[in-house]
């Protein structure tokens, strides 16, 4: 017997289950899905946005996170071999709203998984799709859908099967990512990157104030090294560059190669891709997963308008206007990434005349503090 649904879900990381939770919100019926046997342990953090926690509140989700978050006071940014900076004030008097809050990626799982009925170790055998309906072949079953929302990651199979074009492109980087405790060294809720010639290395600010999340870019292959090294090498690794003592890795050291993904025209039908299927950036701006919430954003806000009977029409200046922000967000990490990896010294005078004019302008500062906080995207 074939079941029907409002929407199918592929995908249950962290975007397709927040999918879940906004149809859920809305009184529409979903039936998500994943080819693997569990949902996988995530030691990573991510950085959430003023924007996406008010998404957040908007599903009754951000209560049940917020005492675990921390908030991003300042941030630092600096070049190497450089005396520029720029420092972003979050408790400046002419801002109405908090630049963004560090949460683990257990916690969001945690959150984000309860309440959904989420079908794991389902691999489906084909997925076709009619120009107002979606059918999924299970070895054991069949499902249709009015839409099918496609939240697979970078490497999403459907989005292959069903002839998606992307734009891909290795940055030949790895990031290396984990969490620290200092010696004694507190974060103060300060957020810091420092840009270096092999890619930006960045520290979070953690619950326990000598605990840090790293985030750092290295060029290939100097990622699996990092990675097998033995903890005390690490650590002296990392003091290097933060001049701060650590004394243990928190979390198991993860490297990922750093991959450009991009959909121009990430709809087919009744099928859509979001998150990283549809948009996989470079984390240096720190804002992938942010993205993927604004994808969601924006539809929750569509659907609760105009219903799901009047969707169809506006689907496509629904995935306009997130292809238009998304395409900003690629354009600007990828000129930070770019710009900043030439060890020119000429380039790198540049780059401090900018960093100079940027940290004396208020009303610069305050365009770049906006856009961390997702307004306008």
């Amino acid at each position: 017997m074939t079941k029907f649904y409002d929407f199918i879900i592929s995908g249950a990381g962290l975007s397709g289950v927040l999918a879940a939770h906004l149809l859920k919100n809305l009184g529409l019926s979903y039936y998500i899905f994943d080819k693997s046997s569990e949902a996988c342990v995530d030691f990573r953090t991510s950085a959430i946005s003023c924007e996406s926690v008010r998404f957040f509140e908007t599903l009754g989700l951000w209560q049940m996170m917020e005492s675990f978050a921390v908030p991003i006071n300042d941030i630092y940014t600096f070049q190497e071999k450089s005396g520029s900076f720029l420092h972003f004030e979050g408790d400046n008097a002419a801002l109405d709203f908090s630049m963004s809050y560090v949460v683990p990626n257990l916690v969001l799982q945690d959150v984000l998984y309860k309440g959904i009925d989420i079908n794991y170790g389902c691999a489906y055998k084909n997925v076709c799709h009619s120009h107002d309906r979606v059918r999924v072949d299970f070895p054991d079953k069949v499902i249709e859908g009015r839409y099918m929302l496609v939240a697979e990651g970078r490497y999403s199979n459907t989005a292959g099967l069903l002839g998606f074009k992307m734009i891909r492109s290795s940055y030949r980087q790895s990031c290396i990512i984990c969490n620290l405790r200092s010696t004694g060294r507190e974060h103060s809720n300060v957020a810091v990157e420092l840009f270096l010639e092999g890619g930006p290395f960045a520290l979070l600010p953690l619950r326990k104030g000598t605990e840090f999340s790293l985030i750092w870019t290295v060029k290939f292959p100097f990622g699996d090294t990092l990675a097998k090294i033995d903890e005390k090498e690490f650590l002296a690794e990392v003091q290097k560059i933060s001049d701060i003592e650590f004394e243990k890795i928190l979390t198991p050291r993860m490297v990922y190669p750093i991959v450009l993904n991009f959909c121009m025209n990430p709809r087919k039908g009744p099928v859509m891709l979001i998150g990283d299927s549809a948009h996989g950036i470079h984390p240096v701006a720190g804002q992938g997963f942010n993205l993927a919430i604004y994808d969601l954003k924006d539809l929750h806000d569509v659907l609760n308008k105009y219903g799901l009977d009047n969707f169809d029409e506006l689907a496509d200046a629904y995935l306009k206007r997130r292809k238009r922000s998304a395409l900003a967000m690629v354009a600007f990490t990828h000129f930070l990434v770019k710009s900043f990896s030439c060890a020119s010294p000429s380039l790198r005078a540049a780059r401090s005349f900018v960093l100079d004019v940027i940290e004396s302008s208020t009303r610069l500062k305050r365009f770049f503090m906006e856009r961390a906080a997702g307004k306008g995207l």
